[in-house]
């Protein structure tokens, strides 16, 4: 994330002078070369978006169907009816019971996705209703997606027991070619959704909303293969999806972003500063993030795991928020406190206890799991963003690295010492709900954590940087390095030019700030 001393700290007490630009674009910079054709580019997104929804409504229309939980002709009132397997019956009902009873964590899940998100990216002065907007754009788009590629994984699933003693209550072969869909479905579409809005927040301002259609599609593939791989065939542990969520949509973005690092951005600097009211915002989307993480980490726990999830995650959120105002008033410029710590290392106290949230870690735990994230998180956005941009070149615009990365791997490893200690005095009967009865020497269930971290780290960095080279192509029309940051592309924007008729101009020229020389 820009750092907020280039918006509104020291240029708020300098005179400025207004300029009208069209592109909101330096008079150098827009001379120098050629501007993107815009229109050609939104017509590009908006056919393929065309497609893609026609596309889509075919397979839903042809292979989506409710299953069980949600089908009318298997029940009267709350009575299960027609369903002679009486193990296929007791899961539908409680598949029913359980869908029904995480409707509000559901719910609290798309608040944190579209307003949390969203507003959380709306520090770019001049970028905010591409936030907010793509951030609906990819939800819903990135969940239609998921729904389909989390389906096309069921076809042809027999109804019964399976031969690994899980109960399959839809019959796919009584219906050839088609697929369930429960809340659990939309619920993975939403999770698929905020990999890649963590993406988005790495390549920020920096993409077209074609580029931005584009890599959804692909990291929700790559993602679905990354959960399988880690939840089905290495039976990880990760409530919370600090590996397969937060970790995989940091390094997927940030191995995006990599492929663009010849890129001059200096040359849009102005534009992606922030200002006072544009930092309002994004604080907005703070408060949402932190008072709905509790519901993101628990939703997938159930029982007392639920219960300790919340407890953990409240904790360490607390931890995390304290640790980085001392962070930030300690080391900030006059030891003021910086806004762009406390917008977001104070949320990497929910990251830290993703993949350990319905464990065993006792209340100390939770509190020292969310100290450490809120230290090493507040101390990436004071040191290590802006060296890696000068060693490296990579740019991340909203510092994915610092919220989600690093924190997503410290969560991953300390995953892996709780798998390590863990026995069965520790946590009686809960044993075998929370490890898998395939894992039962807990020391092999320690490495299938480092082994799935590192397995998603590969898919994330492999894939993210194919996007990437591809997303360079032509064919997507890249912006201009003068062209970054700015919704005018994009957007009809409000006329704010004060010389001229707000209420009869159709321009879309914006006003910037010029210092004087």
């Amino acid at each position: 994330m820009a750092d907020n001393k280039n918006g509104e700290g020291e240029g708020m007490l300098e005179t400025t002078t207004t300029t009208t630009v069209t592109m909101a674009t330096t008079k150098r910079s827009y001379e120098s070369s050629s501007p993107t054709n815009h229109a050609k580019n939104m017509k590009k997104f908006v056919y393929t978006c065309l497609i893609l929804q026609a596309l889509f409504a075919i397979l839903y229309l042809t292979m989506a169907r409710y299953d069980i939980s949600a089908d009318a002709r298997h029940w009267k009132g709350d009575k299960l009816k027609s369903i002679s397997d009486a193990e296929v019956a007791k899961s539908a009902k409680e598949d029913l019971k359980l869908n029904l009873e995480k409707y509000p964590l559901i719910l609290d899940v798309n608040m944190m996705l579209i307003g949390g998100f969203g507003f959380l990216m709306a520090f770019v002065r001049r970028f905010t209703f591409s936030a907010v907007g793509l951030t609906f754009i990819c939800v819903t788009f990135v969940t239609e997606w998921t729904i389909l590629l989390e389906g096309f994984k069921k076809l042809g699933i027999e109804q019964g027991v399976d031969e690994h003693g899980d109960v399959n209550t839809y019959d796919g072969a009584a219906a050839p070619f088609t697929f369930p869909v429960t809340f659990h479905s939309i619920l993975n579409g939403g999770f698929a959704a905020a990999a890649v809005m963590i993406s988005v927040g790495g390549v920020l301002g920096k993409l077209n909303p074609f580029q931005i259609l584009i890599m959804a599609l692909i990291e929700s593939a790559m993602f679905v293969l990354s959960c399988f791989i880690g939840y089905e065939v290495l039976h990880v542990v990760d409530v919370g999806g600090a590996i397969y969520i937060h970790a995989f949509g940091a390094y997927f973005g940030l191995a995006v972003s990599m492929m663009s690092r010849k890129r001059d951005v200096g040359k849009s600097e102005k534009m992606e500063a922030s200002r006072y009211n544009s930092d309002i915002f994004s604080l907005v989307g703070t408060v949402l993030l932190w008072i709905y993480w509790p519901s993101f980490n628990a939703v997938l726990a159930n029982g007392d795991g639920q219960h300790r999830a919340v407890i953990n995650t409240y904790i360490s959120l607390c931890a995390s928020t304290l640790a980085t105002f001392i962070v930030s008033g300690l080391f900030g410029e006059k030891n003021r406190f910086q806004i762009v710590d406390i917008q977001n290392a104070t949320l990497s106290g929910g990251v830290a206890v993703g993949a350990i949230a319905d464990l065993m870690l006792q209340p100390g735990g939770a509190f020292m799991m969310g100290t450490i994230t809120g230290v090493v998180s507040a101390f990436g956005y004071r040191l290590l963003q802006g060296k890696v941009f000068e060693k490296m070149k990579l740019h991340d615009t909203c510092g994915i690295n610092n919220l989600h990365g690093m924190p997503g791997i410290i969560s991953a490893l300390a995953s892996a010492v709780m798998c390590g200690i863990a026995t069965e005095k520790m946590y009686g009967e809960s044993f075998t709900e929370l490890f898998h009865e395939r894992h039962s020497d807990m020391a092999l269930q320690a490495g299938y954590q480092v082994l799935g971290l590192c397995v998603t780290l590969f898919i994330a960095i492999a894939s993210g940087a194919a996007t990437g080279f591809l997303l360079n192509f032509k064919i997507f029309e890249p912006l201009n390095d003068y062209e970054l940051f700015d919704d005018a592309h994009f957007w009809t924007i409000p006329d704010e030019s004060p010389t001229k008729d707000v209420n009869g101009s159709k321009a879309v020229e914006m006003t910037v700030l010029e210092k004087e020389a």
